[in-house]
């Protein structure tokens, strides 16, 4: 009978014992290499706030096209041949809704010669130049998200606040509403003069990211009451109690306006990041680029995935995560993430996001004498 002499398992019965005790101090020692991964961060981390994209929630009204096209169907469903042929074409025809005319519709008209003058809506004749100035950041292809509301996300309020609170209400949502809401405009808009809404608070708020009104991408500077009483930091964290309380504002003259926008922080505890060591001046460079670069992620985060939004505090830069890499136990215990991102540039709506105020300068030696009150 032959016997095996040697043999190409590494797998020996020493091998065995020594990778059993290997396994037995990984699952011991998990706990304490997170507290010393955590510790580290709280040393010299940079303070950060997460946005978690939505998966799910209300659809936002820059994804209700269709039903503003529905109501012009008929019984059966279908769209008269006039519809078709403007939807098509953006042609005028014969043929249109029973109380409606296609002559009510504004339409740009623009020369096909690209060289001659084009007036804009006011009279004045100016030169190609001129006319593509007039279009915004989104029209021109700059980012591929154009709004203010859902964030490209298609969900209202696009994103939420890792230990935090984050709550959009739009126009369509006010509970009463002094005014006429235009669905025309994508994502619907309002011309009012009182607005009023009921929000649920949060209990135990530590801080206020935003409390604002905004038309798009412009904040409004009115005055919003919150139980008949004007806002102020130290009051909106007095009705932070769980409990109902009444939004509301008053315009003294017609105001177009797109959303209510609240978010609170929750925590005094910030999730950490570290950039990468690069030299003295290298750390602001790179948060200037358009390159991806690499970051670490402090272990407390339970998930992040790509299109989420980090927002450090240092500089106030905006950073989106475009892949990551976790480092873990098989027991899915966090040591934190290694995350590829991209700085957000100033022409992307992201920038709209709420920021966590920012350092913004060096701080120099403070003079300590114990004794200047006692110099002659």
């Amino acid at each position: 009978m032959p016997c095996i002499i040697s043999s190409n398992n590494r797998a020996l019965p020493s091998n065995v014992r020594a990778s059993d005790y290997a396994a037995f101090a990984v699952e011991k020692l998990a706990d304490v290499q997170q507290q010393k991964m955590m510790a580290a961060f709280r040393v010299q981390g940079i303070r950060s706030c997460i946005y978690n994209h939505h998966t799910s929630g209300e659809v936002c009204s820059c994804q209700k096209k269709l039903k503003k096209i529905n109501t012009r169907l008929g019984k059966d469903g279908k769209a008269p041949v006039g519809m078709i042929n403007q939807l098509l074409q953006g042609g005028k025809y014969d043929i249109a809704p029973y109380g409606k005319s296609f002559d009510d519709f504004d339409e740009p008209f623009i020369e096909d010669n690209p060289v001659n003058p084009i007036p804009d809506e006011n009279g004045f004749v100016g030169t190609v130049d001129n006319f593509l100035e007039s279009f915004d950041d989104d029209g021109l292809g700059l980012t591929d998200v154009f709004c203010p509301i859902c964030f490209g996300t298609g969900f209202v309020g696009g994103y939420s606040l890792f230990r935090g609170f984050r709550k959009v209400i739009t126009v369509e949502n006010f509970e009463k509403m002094e005014g006429e809401i235009r669905f025309e405009t994508s994502p619907f808009s309002a011309f009012v003069t009182m607005i009023s809404a009921q929000v649920v608070l949060p209990k135990g708020a530590v801080s206020v990211d935003a409390f604002r009104l905004l038309n798009g991408k412009e904040q409004l500077n009115h005055c919003i009451l919150l139980d008949g009483k004007e806002i102020s930091y130290q009051y909106i964290l007095a009705c932070c109690d769980g409990k109902e309380h009444t939004i509301s504002c008053c315009f003294e003259e017609p105001t177009i306006i797109t959303h209510l926008e609240i978010q609170l922080n929750l925590s005094e505890e910030s999730s950490y990041i570290e950039l990468p060591k690069l030299q003295k001046s290298g750390n602001r460079s790179i948060l200037d680029s358009t390159d991806n670069f690499q970051i670490i992620l402090s272990p407390d985060v339970p998930q992040i995935e790509p299109t989420d939004i980090i927002i450090e505090s240092m500089w106030g830069k905006a950073l989106m995560v475009q892949d990551k890499t976790w480092m873990n136990t098989r027991n899915r215990q966090m040591f934190g993430y290694e995350i590829n991102v991209r700085v957000i540039q100033p022409a992307e709506l992201f920038y709209l996001l709420p920021k966590r105020k920012p350092i913004t300068q060096n701080t120099t030696t403070n003079p300590v004498i114990s004794n200047w009150r006692y110099q002659p």
